[in-house]
C-alpha cells in the first residue's frame, strides 16, 4: 500500500518525509533502484552489527543519490539499499537478504537504517499479536 504512486505524491507535495519499503509489486521502480545500486557508488554508508540469541546479524545501509535518468519518480530523491547478513552461531549457516527502500529526504544512513529497524520491529510486534493473541 505505502508505494502506491498517490499516497507518494499526497506526502511528498504537502511537504511531508516518506521511507518506504520497495517490492517488486513494483516493477519498473524496483528495477531502476537495483540498476542505480549497482552501478554508482553511494553518497553515504552505514554498518551495525547486532549480537542476538543464537545469531549474529550484520546490516549495511547504502544511500544512493537518485539519478533521473536511472529513476524517474518524481520528488523522489534516494534510493537506500540495506543489506542484512545473518550468521546462526550453532550451525554457522549464513543467510542474506537485500531490501530497498525510497525516501524524499536527505538523511544520513545511519538514520535509514535505524528507521528501517524500527519498521521491521513494529511489523514483527504486529504480526506476533496476530498470531499469538488472536490464533
Amino acid at each position: 500500500m505505502g508505494a502506491q504512486v498517490n499516497i507518494v505524491a499526497q506526502i511528498h507535495f504537502k511537504g511531508g518525509y516518506y521511507f518506504i519499503a520497495l517490492k517488486e509489486n513494483q516493477p519498473t521502480l524496483f528495477e531502476e533502484a537495483q540498476e542505480l545500486a549497482a552501478n554508482y557508488a553511494p553518497v553515504d554508508t552505514a554498518y551495525e552489527m547486532v549480537p542476538d540469541k543464537g545469531k549474529v546479524t550484520e546490516y549495511t545501509a547504502k544511500v544512493f543519490k537518485v539519478i533521473k535518468r536511472v529513476v524517474k519518480e518524481d520528488g523522489l530523491k534516494r534510493i537506500i539499499r540495506v543489506d542484512i547478513k545473518t550468521t546462526h552461531k550453532k550451525d554457522k549457516q549464513v543467510t542474506y537478504d537485500t531490501r530497498y527502500y525510497i525516501a524524499n529526504s536527505n538523511f544520513s544512513a545511519a538514520h535509514y537504517m535505524r528507521t528501517a529497524r524500527k519498521h521491521w520491529s513494529i511489523e514483527n510486534d504486529c504480526h506476533w499479536q496476530l498470531d499469538v493473541t488472536f490464533g
